[in-house]
Parts: C-alpha cells; structure tokens; sequence
C-alpha cells in the first residue's frame, strides 16, 4: 500500500511539473504575441503622426490634436522615417523620451513649428 501511495505521488508531482511548463510555455506565447502587436501598432501611431505632417499640418497642430508634445511628434515622425527608410527604430530614442505616444522613428528636417 505505502509503494501504490509513493507512485501516485510521483505521477502526481510529475503531472504538477508538466503542466506548470505547459503553461510557461503558453505565457511566453501570449508576451510575444502581445509584444509583436504593441510593435505593429506603434509603427500605425508613428505613420498616422507622419502623415499629418504630410498632409501640411503643423508640427504644433499635430501635438495639440493628439495631445502629444512636440518632442513625441518630432520622435515619431523620426521613427517613420526610419521605418519607411527600412532602417528599423531610431537609435538612441528612448521610449522615456518619447513618452508615452508610442510611435518609432523618422528624420529631423520638419521640426520647426
């Protein structure tokens, strides 16, 4: 009886161990998803705030509709370009630095206001 108990035991440990790694696994699965997203959508942010630029909007006026500052305009549309350019995020920018607009990289030729 004390070995049928001891084997139950084990199996049951053993099925403890399984299903915690199954469901690490499915947690990391669900960050990187999460995380592919935050990138896609961020990149939309950045492309939507360039495309206003585009559009003639001022600088100013961009930051006020969308309630960022001027420096999350300009580090957004830096990031764009970036993107546009193939050139991935702008090195250098910091998401502290641009708070929390979320958008990534272009060049700095339409700062003025």
């Amino acid at each position: 009886m004390a070995m049928e108990a001891r084997r139950e035991r084990e199996r049951r440990i053993r099925d403890l161990a399984d299903t915690h790694a199954v469901a690490l696994a499915m947690v990391q699965e669900v960050r990187d998803r999460a995380d592919r997203q935050i990138t896609e959508h961020r990149a939309a942010a950045d492309r939507a705030v360039g495309e206003l630029v585009e559009l003639g909007e001022r600088t100013d006026a961009v930051a006020a509709l969308l309630g960022l500052s001027l420096a999350d305009v300009r580090a957004a549309r830096r990031r764009a370009r970036a993107a546009a350019d193939g050139a991935g995020p702008t090195v250098g920018v910091s998401d502290e630095e641009t708070g929390e607009a979320g958008v990534r990289g272009m060049s700095g030729a339409d700062e003025g206001v």
